[in-house]
């Protein structure tokens, strides 16, 4: 008996560890097919960035944001804006009829004169003519910013967004407009995440659509006016004209104010006499922080960037302000930095500081600055250029890892800058792991660009 039972247990025993054995090997499976799968979405994603885009993804975009929801809500559109239209003129220089022309010689500039010519309490750029955002998104034609001194490339400046065709009767042409000005409301959201609506403006030479995104707790939530008139004839004296329906809407929405339109309070009010700055020497460094422009604002985990001029030994520094909302990736960034502290490969470290905000001390890095490798890349697109550059950020990771021990974990665009010598660096090292410290390795929460970090991040 004892020896049937025993036989019975190595059998079961033979069964079990078989079962473990194909169970380990499905999880390898599973885990395979995982990173394969993370792999084709990176692939998709840098796809569908990298796509023009065409009437027919246009569409898709279009139907997503309107998905399930009452397209045409004229009243739910404008809600909380202007209530009153202001009684202006018909501004001289806009032109109604039908373009006699392309769209960026005939409608854009008709358009823009109609648009700025109303607007009283914002200022609208020909974003064609100036400076315009990097990211990766088409151009505005218009876009409103609070003055003169607000410049239209950081997407934390932008109030209103426009895009302009020849004909919103085209239906590829309507959803192209409106595709466009959907995403680029979702960068708007990304750069001001305090900002809980936005409003977009597509028009033809006398048609005009506005589009209102509010943001949700977990979703962006996107309505309409549909199509309207801007102007109509006045029978009684042709040729002359009088504001029509989406004239009175576009009246209203320009004369609103910025707190209407969604738009927060800049954070370059904040800082007071509550910001210490330091040289590595520990000298104080003088700044007036009226002057700073903000880059990126930073929310939870995200880091505020700023870019001002500091002076040391008498010259002109131009800098990056970085603002760290906790005090882990502060450390692990300057570590990082002390390390290439002689080492010309990389940004150059230039101080450390504090903002008191609130009762609450963010630790503050001060860096050399740098100009976005896409926007450098739009300005000239030399593609021997692109290679040095390519080539200098692939000599940096080298020697990263080889001499300093560090993996950086997160190379994407959006972490490299071309210095004022032309040479391109990676920046925003907090997301790095030193190979040498046992407690890099334990798990962290931290921020990365999703479609390029690392699978182990």
């Amino acid at each position: 008996i004892v020896s049937t039972a025993m036989d019975l247990t190595r059998n079961e025993q033979g069964a079990a560890n078989q079962e473990v054995k194909e169970l380990n090997f499905k999880i390898l499976q599973l885990e395979k097919e995982v990173k394969r799968q993370m792999t084709e979405k990176r692939i998709m994603a840098k796809r569908i960035q990298d796509l023009t885009l065409t009437k027919r993804s246009a569409e898709e975009i279009v139907s997503t944001a309107f998905y399930l929801r009452e397209q045409i809500n004229l009243e739910g559109t404008m809600n909380g804006l202007c209530t009153v239209p202001p009684n202006l003129p018909i501004p001289n220089l806009y032109n109604p009829n039908p373009p006699a022309g392309k769209e960026e010689l005939t409608t854009q500039p008709s358009l823009h004169a109609l648009m700025s010519g109303i607007c009283k309490k914002m200022v609208i750029w020909d974003t064609h003519a100036i400076d315009y955002p990097h990211d990766p998104c088409q151009k505005p034609d218009d876009t409103a910013v609070l003055s003169q001194v607000h410049h239209t490339k950081h997407w934390t400046n932008h109030i209103l967004t426009f895009e302009y065709k020849n004909s919103l009767s085209v239906v590829g042409d309507l959803a192209t407009a409106c595709a466009q000005v959907i995403e680029r409301i979702k960068i708007i959201f990304n750069h001001q995440p305090r900002r809980r609506k936005a409003f977009g403006v597509v028009a033809d030479p006398n048609q005009v659509e506005i589009i209102r995104a509010d943001m949700l707790d977990d979703e962006i939530r996107f309505l309409r006016t549909g199509v309207l008139p801007i102007v109509e004839p006045v029978v009684e004296s042709p040729p002359n004209y009088k504001w029509s329906g989406g004239g009175s809407l576009l009246l209203r929405l320009l004369n609103s104010t910025d707190a209407d339109l969604g738009y927060p309070q800049t954070l370059q009010n904040f800082f007071g006499d509550d910001l210490y700055l330091y040289c590595l020497n520990n000298e104080r460094i003088n700044i007036e922080t009226d002057k700073l422009t903000l880059v990126r604002e930073g929310q939870r985990e995200r880091s505020h960037i700023f870019q001002g001029i500091i002076h040391l030994q008498g010259s002109p520094v131009s800098i990056a302000l970085k603002v760290f909302s906790n005090k882990t990736d502060y450390e692990k960034e300057e570590r990082a930095y002390r390390k290439f502290l002689k080492d010309p490969y990389f940004p150059s470290l230039k101080g450390t500081g504090t903002w008191v905000v609130d009762s609450v001390i963010k630790p503050v890095l001060v860096m050399e600055y740098g100009t976005p490798i896409r926007s450098r890349w739009l300005e000239n697109k030399n593609h021997n250029t692109l290679l040095e550059w390519i080539n200098g950020i692939l000599a940096q990771l080298q020697k990263a890892h080889d001499n300093y021990h560090l993996i950086h974990t997160d190379v994407s665009p959006g972490n490299m800058i071309i210095s004022a010598k032309n040479c391109a660096m990676l920046i925003d090292w907090e997301t790095s792991f030193s190979t040498d410290s046992k407690d890099d390795r334990t798990p962290v929460q931290a921020t990365g660009t999703i479609s390029y970090c690392s699978l182990n991040v």
